[in-house]
């Protein structure tokens, strides 16, 4: 006898999910670094010099950000007649790496601004959440 299947889940809410919780982690981390530094006094500079890490920050945040325009550029759009879970079962792996690409230098500046408590590392984590909701699930399926 064989055991009864579950439904899968369709691709394109698996893609939102997929966005949604990184979106969350960045805003989690972010909200635990920022209630850390202000028990520790809440300003600059009380934490060890993290000054050498805004460049790698930077050239990180740039290189990734230009990556993923990159990427995003490269999909193409749902063709005539396609369905929205036909095009999210083609291009769910690429929207991920968008993603991922959008999320690192934003967990990267979180740990500066957590070990540092200077909030101009957090710059970068608001230019990530912006480019979260630029390359939303709707817009990059074409849906928007």
């Amino acid at each position: 006898m064989t055991p009864p299947t579950r439904p899968q889940p369709r691709p394109s809410v698996v893609a939102r999910i997929i966005h949604a919780a990184m979106m969350v982690g960045v805003i989690l981390l972010t909200a635990v670094a920022w209630l850390i530094a202000h028990q520790r006094g809440g300003s600059a500079g009380r934490g060890p010099n993290v000054g050498p890490l805004y460049i790698p920050l930077a050239v990180m945040a740039i290189g990734t950000f230009a990556g993923a325009f990159v990427v995003a550029g490269r999909l193409p759009p749902p063709a005539p007649g396609q369905t929205a879970e036909a095009w999210w079962t083609a291009h769910q792996t690429q929207a991920t790496i968008i993603w991922a690409l959008v999320e690192a230098p934003a967990l990267f500046a979180g740990v500066i601004y957590l070990t540092g408590g200077d909030p101009r590392a957090l710059l970068v984590t608001l230019a990530a959440l912006a480019l979260f909701l630029h390359f939303a699930p709707g817009r990059l399926a074409g849906q928007a």
